[in-house]
């Protein structure tokens, strides 16, 4: 015999109903409601997130990630059909950014340009673009997210070559080649194009470098925050909308994640090496 949790009284181990208040013994209370409830929602959230990222995936060695004419295994890659290694990828620019139209998003575009050196190529270099882009309403979506995992993962795979690169021509030359045009030494002076333009140290001490921002087009217009830009104003307090007072400007995109390191170690200790 048990008691009825409703009137106390004695009823049978196996009764389903109290034969003296004629309350179910099995009825769900509120709170055994919405604790069933937020079980379900729970396990209904997770599957989602499951469902949601369970096309990521980072290369292995049966089932390497395939985009456009490149496929990416641990330890290699292939470009139609011929064998690379990734000490050979010398430079990578990587971009995410979307298209807005009345300020809602129509295109989401994904950038990732590796600068492979080999004899293979002619001229023995070749830039393989497995970049993606997407509509709002697109198949490509999948497509492009696996795309940023992969270029982020190579990115990491292949830092250690691309700044030993950078090191080596500072050892020799006293200076780094940023995107052909652009050297920067190793006491931080800047020449673009040959000429100079500022001692990247000064500069900063005196607070003439905006990193990550940049202003476009006429008021009203998209003007916010690019932390690809790197920017030296002639003085401390510029926010010129037209680009009117600045030094040099030029674009990070390419091996953003070394030259921030290299750019760093010139800010803290006042030299790169």
């Amino acid at each position: 015999m048990k008691n009825c949790p409703f009137c106390a009284e004695k009823i049978q181990e196996e009764a389903l109903k109290c034969r003296h208040c004629g309350e179910w013994l099995n009825k769900k209370t509120p709170t055994d409601l919405f604790n069933v409830a937020k079980s379900f929602v729970g396990k209904k959230i997770d599957e989602y997130q499951e469902h949601k990222t369970k096309h990521l995936f980072v290369p292995e060695t049966d089932k390497p990630i395939e985009l456009k004419d490149t496929k990416f295994y641990p330890d290699y890659f292939t470009y139609k059909d011929r064998k690379f290694t990734y000490d050979q990828i010398h430079g990578i620019t990587l971009r995410n950014y979307a298209q807005y139209i009345n300020g809602i998003p129509t295109e989401k575009t994904y950038t990732c340009l590796l600068l492979v050196k080999s004899e293979q190529f002619v001229n023995d270099e070749k830039v393989i673009n497995i970049g993606v882009s997407s509509e709002l309403i697109s198949f490509n979506k999948k497509k492009r997210e696996l795309a940023m995992v992969c270029g982020n993962w190579i990115a990491q795979k292949t830092l250690p070559t691309r700044l030993a690169i950078y090191a080596d021509e500072l050892e020799h030359r006293s200076y780094f080649t940023y995107r052909n045009e652009i050297r920067i030494y190793n006491n931080g002076d800047l020449y673009i194009k040959g000429e100079k333009k500022a001692n990247l140290v000064d500069a900063y001490k005196n607070n003439q470098i905006w990193y990550g921002v940049q202003h476009k087009g006429l008021i009203g217009a998209d003007r916010g925050q690019d932390p690809y830009t790197f920017r030296i104003n002639k003085s401390e307090m510029n926010t010129s909308l037209f680009g009117y007072g600045k030094i040099a400007e030029f674009d990070t995109t390419y091996n953003k994640d070394a030259f921030d390191i290299l750019i760093t170690r010139l800010f803290d200790n006042g030299s790169i090496l």
